[in-house]
């Protein structure tokens, strides 16, 4: 569109050009045309007012030649043949005469005649000045059509400019209203591209907190059933230890049960043997209660080893 306003535009530019093209030409015929009618008209006037004096004056210096030669060659012709040609003479004198007098009225009728002559020439005069005032009105006439072709061509370049001024204004106005719009569009693509973007990453972000949830629960079950399985190995290790020691503190329990009852047997003798059979079960009661207190003592520490090992577990 912008294309072809400007060709329109170059296009009106070239018509205006060849308007004023053709003023300058018409102003320079004009007067080209002004000039060499003015040239050929002086030529014209002057040839025939050189026509007119030089037969005027052809015609003056011929009657006073011929006189002259007249009354040289009457004179001469009277001198050479005097009496010989009188009668001839007389004759000759009567036709000049006559022609003189023939003359006389010729030139009276050309003086009659002068002032027509100059009312024809005035007329003439008129006439052509007349014509060149016409001329010039007809050029004058043609310059004004050609100025109001001119101003109707340039008015219409201009109107032309004008609507293709408010034509290209129109598209560009639209071309600028479409090219928001599809920058809006576009933006709107891409914010919406930039949400989903979002709302992927949020989910993958979601999906990889709730696989390292599941990572760090199905670690902590598995440290925890590891720990638990160590408690209970602990457990069973010191169930174990337990029993064993246990067993073999029952053995030697049951060794020193036995090596004190015998000794206590032995003391029980010993004192039956003395006489004093009370003092030796009194003796006997004390070395029990301070062999309950020193196994009481060993089966809280005992417990006390134990419970590390639970709390461990």
């Amino acid at each position: 569109m912008r294309q072809r306003a400007r060709e329109c535009a170059k296009e009106c530019e070239r018509e205006r050009e060849s308007v004023r093209e053709g003023e300058r030409e018409g102003e320079r015929e004009g007067e080209h045309e002004g000039e060499r009618e003015g040239e050929r008209e002086g030529e014209r006037e002057g040839e025939r007012d050189g026509e007119r004096d030089g037969e005027r004056d052809g015609e003056r210096e011929g009657e006073r030649e011929g006189e002259r030669d007249g009354e040289r060659d009457g004179e001469r012709d009277g001198e050479r043949d005097g009496e010989r040609d009188g009668e001839r003479d007389g004759e000759r004198d009567g036709e000049l005469d006559s022609m003189r007098q023939r003359e006389r009225k010729r030139e009276g009728t050309r003086v009659r005649d002068r002032p027509r002559e100059r009312e024809s020439a005035r007329q003439r005069k008129t006439a052509r000045e007349n014509e060149r005032a016409r001329e010039r009105a007809r050029a004058r006439e043609m310059q004004e059509s050609l100025r109001c072709e001119y101003e109707s061509v340039r008015e219409r370049a201009r109107q032309c400019t004008r609507e293709r001024a408010r034509e290209s204004k129109t598209v560009h106005a639209r071309e600028i209203a479409r090219a928001r719009e599809r920058e809006s569009e576009r933006a709107r693509e891409r914010e919406s591209a930039r949400a989903r973007e979002r709302e992927s990453e949020r989910a993958r972000e979601r999906e990889s907190a709730r696989q390292q949830d599941s990572a760090r629960e199905r670690d902590r079950e598995t440290e925890s059933a590891r720990e638990r399985e160590s408690a209970h190995e602990s457990e069973r290790e010191s169930a174990r230890e337990s029993k064993t020691v246990h067993t073999r503190e029952s053995v030697r329990a049951r060794v020193r049960e036995s090596e004190r009852e015998r000794e206590r047997e032995s003391e029980r003798s010993l004192y039956r043997e003395r006489g004093s059979a009370r003092e030796g079960e009194i003796a006997i009661s004390r070395e029990r209660a301070r062999e309950r207190a020193q196994e009481k003592a060993r089966g809280n520490e005992k417990t006390r080893v134990r419970e590390p090992a639970r709390e461990s577990a």
